[in-house]
């Protein structure tokens, strides 16, 4: 049976409540299909409805699979996946659940996370704790990182939970959370709680916090640098027009736009100089011959003479007309900022809002400068750009280091946005502004798209978390298991393109895969 009918099948079933018979069905079919291992959720849910039990499914899996079955529990959600993995814990290889759970355990509450890497440490693995890794994630409660520092340094001695303990109690603003803090830690920690005292009896204002509270700068008078807004423009006669006019609108008016055109056929080129013509921020350069999207970038780079820079695709637009004035007033709030980021709406071809996606959805919900490591950690793990185009950077900052189209020594030839946020990130702080600056248009014309479903993308990926090792943002062994397991999971996806697929796109894909699979052999290695 196809897979395409195994998955009607099963799902008609579960329609009408025949829960068992679908389960029945999807299991017998997973172990003879990998493709179908993408629905392993779904197979747990019939699990879940149905009553049945996931230990005969789990213990019938072939050796062979059961590395695939694994890599696939890493894209569930952290409870399910917490459920498979302790329904496998003693029933397959245990090397490769703990290695898994290393991953998943970081995003469970702390009993859930205190098991596995008890766990861990039974195998010898100690630099690898899911706790401290969940201590040190700043982007949970403060409450909750408190108790995994507390919970880690009472199971296990480990000094590497001071930390993040300290700096998860600078945060705390509410008199009734410090009670309850106080009280658990009491319970759990005792030896803690002198520490704990200490540091909650520093004023609110001299805490010094990975992420603090963003103060706008109040010295405009003083802070008005040239803002270089860089468009790419071809074939965007539809939204051109509204793009460049969302930018000549804002009441920040020390802008340049540099539209570079890339040989458009349609009427973009015309509506850009009928606007030039009434404002002289507007600078046009046309292109001899079409080079792509990535060189267009690098020429529009290049002809910008402003301090900070700001990218706009033309068929975007700015929310508002305080988003410049936003930004500028961000980066001007402290020295050690290399770029201000905002929230990003999304639009249809129309121009009217569409619901968040998992990309759109805010950072932290208040505005605050967080540290660059940090900002890039939490996109690095699901390889997601969070930022969009809502970034403004200085110049110089961008500037430092190895050329602009690689990060470390690694080449890039798309994702280059994404490419440039993490860079920056190594080498400054980052305000943020979990406003709605940008808004993202999603459109049936839109240009690059079969980029995602390309070889190219993937060795894009990889070179960015090889290049973030180099640079300094990516050290943690388990945020880059995190990276390498979602980016083996995409890459899985291509395969049925292959068939299709000419000599050296095949080649290079099986170049990129091996290497992905040493890498996280290499993890692997290390931890055990």
């Amino acid at each position: 049976m196809l897979a395409e009918e195994v998955l009607s099948r099963s799902t008609v079933l579960a329609d009408h409540g025949k829960y068992d018979e679908a389960f029945d069905l999807l299991s017998k079919a997973i172990v003879s299909d990998e493709s179908l291992w993408n629905h392993l959720g779904t197979l747990v849910d019939y699990a879940t409805s149905s009553g049945k039990q996931l230990v005969d499914f789990v213990v019938g899996i072939p050796s062979d699979q059961v590395e695939i079955f694994l890599r696939h529990v890493i894209n569930l959600s952290p409870d399910i996946a917490d459920h498979v993995l302790e329904t496998s814990y003693g029933r397959v290889p245990e090397g490769f659940v703990l290695a898994v759970a290393a991953s998943v355990a970081p995003h469970l509450m702390t009993p859930r996370a205190l098991v596995w890497s008890a766990r861990l440490r039974q195998l010898g693995v100690v630099d690898v704790c899911p706790l401290i890794a969940r201590a040190n994630d700043v982007t949970s409660p403060s409450s909750e990182r408190i108790r995994a520092a507390a919970t880690a340094y009472r199971a296990f001695g480990d000094a590497r939970a001071l930390e993040p303990f300290v700096a998860a109690t600078r945060r705390i603003r509410s008199k009734s959370v410090e009670k309850q803090m106080r009280d658990e830690i009491t319970a759990v920690a005792p030896e803690l709680l002198g520490m704990f005292e200490e540091t909650i009896s520093i004023p609110v204002e001299e805490r010094d916090e990975p992420l603090v509270p963003l103060e706008v700068f109040g010295g405009m008078q003083e802070f008005r640098p040239k803002v270089s807004v860089l468009i790419t423009l071809y074939n965007y006669e539809d939204y051109i027009e509204e793009c460049v006019r969302s930018v000549l609108t804002q009441s920040y008016e020390n802008i340049e736009i540099i539209v570079v055109d890339d040989c458009s056929t349609d009427s973009s080129l015309e509506i850009v100089r009928r606007l030039a013509d009434k404002d002289p921020r507007v600078l046009i350069h046309e292109n001899k011959n079409n080079i792509g999207a990535v060189e267009n970038l690098r020429l529009s780079y290049e002809l910008s003479t402003g301090e900070l820079v700001q990218l706009l695709s033309a068929d975007n637009r700015f929310a508002g007309p305080e988003t410049v004035a936003r930004l500028v007033s961000a980066i001007g709030s402290d020295s050690r900022i290399s770029m201000a980021a905002g929230g990003f709406g999304l639009i249809d071809e129309n121009g009217t809002g569409l619901p968040d996606n998992a990309n759109s959805a805010h950072i932290v919900g208040y505005a605050c400068v967080m540290d660059g490591p940090i900002l890039a950690i939490h996109m690095l793990k699901p390889l997601m750009n969070f930022l969009g185009e809502s970034v403004m950077f200085k110049k110089d900052a961008l500037n430092s280091g190895t050329n602009l189209f690689k990060i470390g020594s690694f080449e890039i030839r798309g994702l280059m946005d994404y490419a440039w946020w993490l860079r920056l990130c190594a080498v400054g702080k980052v305000a943020y502004i979990p406003d709605e600056l940008i808004q993202h248009r999603n459109h049936t014309k839109q240009l690059g798209s079969s980029y995602f479903t390309s070889v190219s993308h993937v060795v894009d990926l990889y070179s960015i978390i090889e290049g973030c090792k180099e640079i300094g943002v990516l050290s943690d062994p388990l945020a880059e298991s995190v990276s390498l397991s979602n980016l083996l999971y995409r890459a899985s996806g291509l395969f049925q393109h292959m068939v299709f697929a000419n000599a050296s796109e095949v080649d290079e894909f099986e170049l990129v895969m091996t290497s992905i699979i040493a890498s996280m052999s290499g993890l692997a290695r290390g931890a055990l």
